[in-house]
């Protein structure tokens, strides 16, 4: 589970106070219902400008998504993972077409 901002505004376009306040709110959500630090973010709209992966990482966030579909290799920047978008499949199949592309 990971936050994903509260207003779902254009991250890059904020001032770096309502970027903050952005990221500490939406964060702060998930630790208050999770009782856990959260690490993990899905940007909005963004590929995640370096304004915002360095307020992300001085949040604490370990990981982010971007708003790029497809699967990872290993070799993506932590902070700028592609997403899988929602499935059209069961699990089953969608596990089985995982494992032949890996």
């Amino acid at each position: 589970m990971g936050a994903h901002s509260v207003s779902h505004e254009h991250l890059e376009s904020l001032t770096d106070g309502q970027l903050d306040e952005e990221i500490t709110k939406s964060m702060g959500f998930i630790k208050g219902l999770t009782g856990e630090q959260n690490i993990a973010f899905a940007l909005p709209f963004s590929t995640g400008s370096e304004k915002v992966l360095k307020k992300l990482t001085e949040q604490g966030c370990l990981c982010s998504f971007s708003n790029e579909s497809g699967l990872n290799t290993g070799r993506e920047n932590i902070l700028r993972l592609k997403r899988i978008a929602g499935l059209d499949v069961n699990l089953a199949e969608f596990v089985f077409d995982i494992s032949r592309k890996g």
